[in-house]
């Protein structure tokens, strides 16, 4: 568990949201159609690291569970969104980035907690949304100080890569307007952004480039608005459309569905094959660096070259 020391810090950087938040300009951010083989690559390696996360934990907790228990750890991993984005700033003269990944939902313990409530026969539904899209679960304190302290089942940050977990509420800034998706992977993300901003691991007025496995739904688009419009941040995010989508069937969105559809085959692949149809364990000190992770120029070519003929 997080000590109160900690959560305060986070808390007192989140006080100075409003302030930098008052002399910045306004930015945009566009979302636009994910498609691509290299899109759901990217999201697939994002969905990998959050399983061996799971695979650690059990692990790590000597955690074992019956079907039922295994059909909630399911829902917990499987269908939940994931998002990966890169900040692109200027300090001093120089650019630089920094790559945030986070998935829906709340930390992994309160997934524990469901299974072992209905193993007792106490309660603790398993219906919170997490199979369909951003996760529609309301974060608790109890839940942020959770996700933060199981830092340690993940690669450790760095300047070049970090995770985003639920932060401490805040009244100002970049929040959900609706709380059941306070705990959305690109929300979580965006938060992550501003508290960098905050403690000045990062500068406002850079441009962001971040790729979702669902749609972004109409909080975090209000969120990403907040965000440009507070720090002066540009950039795009890219979403994946499921088949049955509202968006208009074109040329692009076709290919996006499809692109989706892969995704979830091969998230259900690998998360049935190693957490729950057959459980691998998994060992802090055996996980692997993350690949080293391509500069924006890069990401950007492969979307182009992704994109279908005509469009």
């Amino acid at each position: 568990m997080m000590n109160r020391r900690a959560l305060h810090a986070i808390r007192l950087a989140a006080l100075a949201l409003g302030i930098l938040a008052s002399v910045a300009h306004a930015g945009k951010i566009d979302i636009g159609t994910g498609l691509g083989d290299n899109v759901v690559a990217m999201l697939n390696s994002e969905s990998t690291l959050f399983t061996d996360a799971y695979r650690i934990a059990m692990t790590d907790k000597g955690l074992a569970f019956s079907r039922a228990g295994k059909g909630i750890l399911t829902r917990a991993t499987q269908g939940t969104t994931v998002a990966r984005m890169e900040y692109i700033y200027t300090r001093d003269g120089r650019e630089y980035s920094r790559f945030y990944y986070a998935r829906s939902g709340p930390a992994m313990d309160v997934t524990f907690d469901r299974i072992a409530h209905q193993a007792s026969g106490s309660g603790g539904s398993s219906s919170t949304g997490e199979s369909t899209g951003s996760t529609a679960y309301e974060i608790t304190e109890d839940d942020i100080a959770k996700d933060i302290a199981e830092e340690k089942f993940y690669p450790r940050d760095t300047a070049r890569r970090v995770r985003a977990p639920n932060l401490p509420n805040v009244e100002r800034g970049v929040v959900a307007n609706d709380t059941k998706h306070a705990g959305d992977a690109e929300l979580k993300i965006f938060r992550k952004i501003e508290s960098d901003i905050a403690t000045r691991a990062v500068t406002p007025g850079g441009r962001l480039v971040g790729y979702v496995s669902k749609a972004v739904c109409s909080s975090c688009e209000n969120a990403s608005k907040l965000l440009a419009d507070q720090y002066d941040i540009d950039g795009n995010i890219y979403q994946l459309l499921e088949a049955g989508s509202e968006q208009p069937i074109d040329a692009v969105t076709i290919e996006s569905q499809k692109a989706s559809a892969a995704l979830k085959i091969r998230r259900q692949t690998y998360i049935k094959s190693h957490l729950t149809n057959r459980f691998v364990p998994l060992d802090r000190g055996a996980r692997f660096a993350p690949p080293p992770l391509d500069p924006i120029e890069a990401e950007e070519t492969r979307e182009a070259t992704a994109e279908p003929c005509g469009v």
